[in-house]
C-alpha cells in the first residue's frame, strides 16, 4: 500500500487506517491523523472511514481549555460489537 503510495496526504492514512483497524469484541474506538504542518487533527469514530471531524489546532487552542462528548460529533454510528444482554430472572408461578 505505502509503496506504491503518492506523496504521503490524510487520505492514504485515513487508508492505511483502514486496513489495519480492529473489530470484533475489541474494536478500535477511535482514530487519529495528524497533520502537523497544517495543524489539523482527523478525528474518526470506531472503524467508520467515511465520515471525521476536523479539528484546527489553532482554532482550539485560541479557545482555551474544553473538553468534547465524542460520539455526538458523528451523524453516523455502527454498533461494532453485539452488546450483552442481561435476563431478568424467570419467576417461576
Amino acid at each position: 500500500m505505502l509503496s506504491q503510495a503518492e506523496p504521503v496526504s490524510p487520505l492514504l492514512v485515513g487508508e492505511v487506517l483502514d486496513a489495519t483497524h480492529q473489530e470484533g469484541k475489541y474494536p478500535t474506538q477511535y482514530s487519529t491523523i495528524y497533520d502537523l504542518r497544517r495543524r489539523i487533527v482527523y478525528l474518526f469514530y470506531y472503524y467508520n472511514f467515511h465520515e471525521h471531524v476536523r479539528i484546527d489546532l489553532v482554532e482550539e487552542l485560541r479557545r482555551g481549555a474544553q473538553d468534547y462528548d465524542i460520539p455526538p460529533l458523528f451523524s453516523e454510528v455502527r454498533p461494532v460489537a453485539p452488546v450483552p444482554r442481561t435476563r431478568a430472572p424467570r419467576s417461576n408461578p
